[in-house]
């Protein structure tokens, strides 16, 4: 059997020609870290084009806490390698990539933590299968919004209100219905980091298990 075109080749000639077929839209240079950023659909693409064929990729995620906010993801990753001779059987490999998220952690995404947490999952069994764990996926980042929200106290930045209102549009759920259900007094906007945090969790519970969403919070059809 004729050696692998790519496999494992760890070295700066294999990361050099990986960013050269990566459009700006797919890889770009951080400002604050001088690290390159690669996003999953590019890892993905260039997989296909440069490394082997992709046979299977499979990746699940699970609420782990729902008091905390907490997805854990698995990505189960399995390449056909390209090889010298094309009459030859496949060399195929096989990777998985695992990731974790907190709600806080997502900023825009925290609409969608189950698939921001799959798709992380699946940009590191790409990284890892490539050999690529020099650079920093998209998805492995946590937004500036989100590192905002670390260190500020009391009153909930624009970014919470703005994510809880998008998740209750798309339950059907009445926005001050909901509010009231929490035993929240206040407004959207003035809501707190810490009442932010929790309605954030019990909406991503509902968005979880739709049957758990009350009758009485409901929009009225």
């Amino acid at each position: 059997m004729t050696k692998p075109l790519r496999i494992y080749t760890d070295n700066e000639g294999w990361i050099k020609e990986v960013l050269a077929e990566l459009t700006d839209k797919e890889s770009w240079k951080d400002k604050d870290s001088g690290k390159t950023i690669v996003k999953c659909v590019g890892l993905r693409r260039i997989c296909g084009k440069l490394f082997g064929t992709i046979v299977e990729c499979n990746t699940n995620s699970v609420l782990v806490d729902l008091e905390k906010g907490y997805w854990l993801a698995t990505c189960y990753l399995v390449v056909n390698l390209f090889t010298d001779n094309e009459d030859d059987l496949p060399i195929q490999i096989s990777q998985t990539g695992t990731a974790e998220s907190f709600l806080e952690d997502l900023g825009d995404f925290a609409a969608y933590p189950g698939a921001s947490t799959d798709t992380k999952a699946e940009a590191r069994a790409f990284k890892k299968i490539m050999a690529l764990d020099s650079l920093l996926a998209a998805e492995e980042m946590i937004s500036k919004s989100a590192q905002i929200i670390r260190k500020k106290k009391g009153k909930a930045i624009q970014m919470q209100p703005n994510v809880i209102n998008k998740m209750c549009k798309e339950q059907s759920i009445d926005l001050d219905k909901f509010l009231s259900h929490n035993d929240v007094e206040v407004s959207l906007t003035e809501l707190t980091k810490k009442q932010a945090d929790e309605l954030l969790i019990v909406l991503n519970s509902y968005s979880t298990k739709p049957t758990n969403i009350p009758k009485e919070i409901k929009c009225e059809s």
